[in-house]
Parts: structure tokens; C-alpha cells; sequence
């Protein structure tokens, strides 16, 4: 597809600040995995703001070396890969089937 597609993936954590006391802490887990609690500063207890993404570029190193399941992809989904022209391909990840020994 080229250096400048993107895989869309569910919206994912990196980091999240706090604009009171202005302390960053990295994060790096799906959004869907953080609690009420985390979503707060453990120094000053004000809600965070979280900085998300739900793409994965090629130059997105910090992402690139986390398991999908780490960044919220569950067994055999099927993702989408786009160019900025739109051209659009799906791909199925079909190696997790060996764990579930079953047939649809």
C-alpha cells in the first residue's frame, strides 16, 4: 500500500497530563482499559487529558513495538489499512485461529 498508509486501530492511550499541576505520566494502553480512577492525577487528584491516536503509520515507533493485543486488538479482527488517496484494504488476522479450535 505505501510508506504513507495507516492502520486504524480502537483509540489508544500514550500519555495524559495534567494541566493543575502539570505532571505527564506515559500511559500506553487502550482507552477502553482505563479506569475512572486512572483517568485522575494521583499528586492532585484533577481529571487528566489524555493524548489518543487510532492510527498506526510506518513512522510510529513507539507503537510499532507493542503486540497487537497490548494496543487493544482482539483475536481475529479484521482491520483497515487506508492511503490518503483512499484506497482501503482489510486484513484479517487469522494466526490467533490456532487458539480457537473451532470453525464458523
Amino acid at each position: 500500500m505505501g510508506k504513507d498508509a495507516y492502520c486504524e486501530i480502537p483509540a489508544f492511550v500514550s500519555r495524559a497530563n495534567c494541566t493543575n499541576c502539570l505532571t505527564t505520566t506515559e500511559i500506553m494502553k487502550p482507552l477502553h482499559r482505563i479506569s475512572f480512577e486512572e483517568a485522575h492525577c494521583a499528586s492532585c487528584d484533577e481529571l487528566l487529558q489524555l493524548t489518543t491516536f487510532d492510527r498506526i503509520t510506518s513512522n510510529a515507533s513507539d507503537v510499532l513495538e507493542q503486540t497487537l493485543s497490548s494496543l487493544g486488538i482482539p483475536p481475529l479482527e479484521i482491520l483497515r489499512a487506508q492511503t490518503p488517496d483512499w484506497r482501503t484494504q482489510y486484513l484479517e488476522l487469522t494466526g490467533d485461529s490456532v487458539d480457537f479450535p473451532f470453525s464458523i
